[in-house]
């Protein structure tokens, strides 16, 4: 009997000591991009390492599968390893490894229209793996011709307009888009195009005027032309001065007859720091009847730097270097006058300006790339 109880005694020992026997945690890796965002310069050589990063190290080899989010077919960054044609790519993790990488390197003046965004995303992984939370990276490549550029301006108060732009890799506008409304898309353009020398030779798709094209004389643009909604021909002939900036401009159409004939007149003069001190307008009643319709007077100007300084947003013709802190509108016998005031950030661009005039006030908000 003693023996027996002994034997009984023995054998739930044993089971004790299995119950409290502590089996070893096999944790599932969890997958995420390391990083949720970074920029890089388009000019950047060495470009990046994107990295995933796993919660713990692999049991054993495992597969990631990243692509590339959009619709572009010619992209400015190469990768190794190389994303295949559909823009995926399968990373091998060997086991034993808690990280792994692709790299970016950009391609230097391959954007076509300023910066851009590009999403990558984690989207399979093989049955050893968990996705976590950071499947996405997000990777703005900088086009460094066009930092510290404006990049829209959006006005705001009596109207409503918007204005955005888009960059050469010299610096000139590539393209500039509309809106008028503030809850309608981008709803129209204008295109730029320019000669060897980086003149500006046609602007097509603008707002009332579906194609301009510039013609130069001696180097200094001497006439515009363009065709108005009635298929008339009509032409700006301009006088440039030394510095390149309008002394004058015809206003001039194509008649049925093949003559061409005057349609107004339009003066410019300056200050001494090169921006536009008036601007007035002539109509001619005949070959030499006229009489002045309008008149806008700059009268006072800050020191900052103008983003916007061409006549007619016209790359090359610099009206206005400057921002107007006063302007008088004469016209039709009555007189209108505009005050602006500006906020600047902290290396002296202008982020903001407010209008005050007799109809109210208008707030223009500036962004730059």
């Amino acid at each position: 009997m003693k023996k027996f109880l002994i034997t009984i005694i023995s054998a739930l020992a044993l089971l004790s000591c299995n119950d409290n026997e502590v089996l070893p945690i096999i944790k599932t890796p969890v997958v995420n991009f390391h990083a949720p965002e970074t920029t890089l310069m388009e000019n950047d050589d060495e470009g990046i390492d994107v990295q995933i990063s796993l919660s713990v190290p692999a049991q054993r080899s495992e597969t990631i599968k990243v692509k590339i989010q959009g619709n572009s077919t010619s992209l400015p960054f190469e990768t190794e390893p190389s994303f295949n044609q559909s823009k995926e790519l399968t990373i091998l993790i060997p086991k034993g490894s808690a990280e792994v990488s692709f790299k970016v390197r950009p391609i230097n003046d391959n954007l076509s229209l300023g910066h851009k965004e590009f999403s990558f995303e984690i989207f399979e992984l093989s049955d050893g793996l968990i996705k976590g939370a950071n499947l996405f990276f997000d990777l703005t490549i900088l086009d460094n011709e066009s930092v510290g550029l404006l990049k829209s301006i959006e006005t705001k108060g009596l109207g409503y307009h918007h204005r955005e732009y888009e960059y050469t890799h010299f610096g000139s506008y590539k393209r500039v888009l509309y809106r008028n409304h503030e809850s309608q898309p981008l709803i129209a353009q204008n295109l730029y195009q320019y000669n060897d020398s980086g003149k500006i030779i046609r602007i097509s798709g603008d707002i009332g005027q579906p194609q301009q094209q510039f013609l130069y004389e001696n180097g200094n643009l001497k006439k515009a032309e363009r065709t108005n909604f009635n298929d008339f021909l009509e032409i700006d002939e301009y006088e440039i001065d030394e510095t390149g900036r309008p002394q004058a401009l015809k206003l001039m159409r194509l008649l049925p007859s093949g003559e061409l004939g005057l349609l107004g007149y339009r003066a410019f003069t300056y200050y001494s720091n090169g921006s536009i001190q008036s601007i007035t307008d002539y109509e001619f009643r005949s070959h030499i009847e006229y009489e002045i319709v309008k008149k806008v007077t700059y009268e006072s100007y800050s020191p900052a730097n103008n983003p916007l300084p061409f006549y007619d947003e016209i790359p090359g013709l610099i009206l206005q270097p400057a921002l107007p802190l006063k302007m008088v509108i004469e016209e039709d016998g009555h007189v209108f006058t505009y005050q602006f005031t500006y906020t600047f950030d902290n290396m002296g661009k202008v982020m903001e300006r407010k209008t005050a005039g007799p109809s109210g006030i208008e707030i223009t908000k500036y962004l730059y790339y």
